[in-house]
């Protein structure tokens, strides 16, 4: 059975080209289609590093020592990442294809549906505004292979995470309807949800270190941007085309966070339902004065679920909710006003 049974055929072969998965997505795993995951998007990765090689002397061709010193930046983080990600992709590999395995036999969410489809295509359209001018551009295919390539693994990680959240959601979802109102269906069901809780941390403790990598980087790119376009208004070249540009490409970092931290979120407010659906089976019982054996039990199970916590946070440097959004705000402006005046 796939391990991403939401996932698109189309998607499931970008993400192995680009080396997200590097592992197969079925149960069965041989020698040989394990070595394949993990050799087949090195030729992408060899070919971006030696782009990175031949087209950095082409940096120093700028005229505007400000624009050469923000497309310097720009190149360090675009290596920076594509380095890490490449070495954070083969490490995690198979811990989340065990993972995904264990997700996979708890006999729950079969039936669920859960679609987040809207929001993934809504992502690809907005990538997709930020590129659309590169093919019709008359650079070379080495330039416009650099320029693409962090932006789609970028993206991709992205896809990817929110196709094994999805699954989680459904998960906790399913367990939320069986149990509601059923003493019985609960008791059964609470194995089942402490069981989905460790691995939910597990796979965020696989995606940790990626994840800070990918959000540094998503913050370095935000900042790049406000500087390239408060180095323009500096130097009084003011394009329409070229602000408009900057415009979609925030505007895209924008939702990319918001989807993220959101489907997080999801997972995190579906998963403590459960405390409610506990506390509503004991009020119904205890109103009516039937207090029993099985009440008493229900109790037991309330402390069991109290104690079973979900840590959504990235090695502890930071929860992945939406109070993460706040200080990322916070930080925006504070380094906004740094740049304003490092340009004055």
């Amino acid at each position: 059975m796939n391990l991403l049974p939401n996932t698109p055929f189309l998607l499931q072969c970008i993400y192995k080209l680009l080396g997200v998965v590097q592992f197969p997505l079925n149960n069965s795993e041989s020698k040989c289609s394990k070595i394949f995951g993990r050799v087949l998007c090195l030729p992408f990765y060899i070919y971006y590093f030696y782009s990175n090689v031949v087209l950095y002397l082409s940096f120093f061709d700028e005229n505007w020592m400000i624009i050469l010193f923000g497309n310097f930046i720009l190149h360090l983080m675009n290596l920076f990442y594509n380095f890490l990600s490449l070495v954070y992709f083969y490490k995690r590999s198979q811990k989340i294809r065990n993972s995904l395995i264990q997700l996979q036999e708890i006999g729950v969410g079969q039936n669920t549906v859960y679609c987040n489809k809207w929001m993934s295509i809504t992502l690809v359209i907005m990538f997709a505004l930020n590129i659309f001018k590169i093919p019709f551009s008359v650079l070379s295919f080495r330039y416009l292979f650099f320029s693409c390539y962090t932006a789609t693994v970028f993206l991709v990680e992205a896809l990817f995470l929110l196709d094994i959240s999805s699954l989680i959601f459904q998960k906790f979802k399913s367990i939320n309807q069986q149990i509601q109102g059923d003493i019985e269906e609960m008791e059964n069901m609470s194995h089942s949800y402490c069981l989905l809780v460790d691995i939910t941390n597990e796979i965020v403790t696989h995606f940790s270190m990626n994840l800070l990598v990918t959000f540094a980087c998503w913050f370095g790119y935000f900042l790049v941007t406000m500087y390239f376009a408060l180095c323009f208004i500096s130097l009084k070249k003011i394009f329409v085309s070229t602000f408009t540009t900057f415009g979609v490409f925030l505007l895209y970092e924008i939702y990319w966070l918001f989807i993220v931290v959101n489907s997080f979120s999801q997972i995190q407010i579906e998963a403590e339902k459960i405390g409610s659906h506990v506390h509503e089976v004991w009020n119904k019982y205890t109103t009516q004065g039937k207090i029993d054996r099985r009440i008493r039990h229900l109790e037991l199970l309330s402390f069991r679920f109290f104690y079973t916590k979900l840590e959504l946070t990235v090695d502890g440097f930071f929860n992945l909710d939406w109070a993460f959004c706040h200080l990322i705000i916070a930080a925006l402006a504070t380094y906004s006003v740094i740049i304003i005046q490092f340009l004055m």
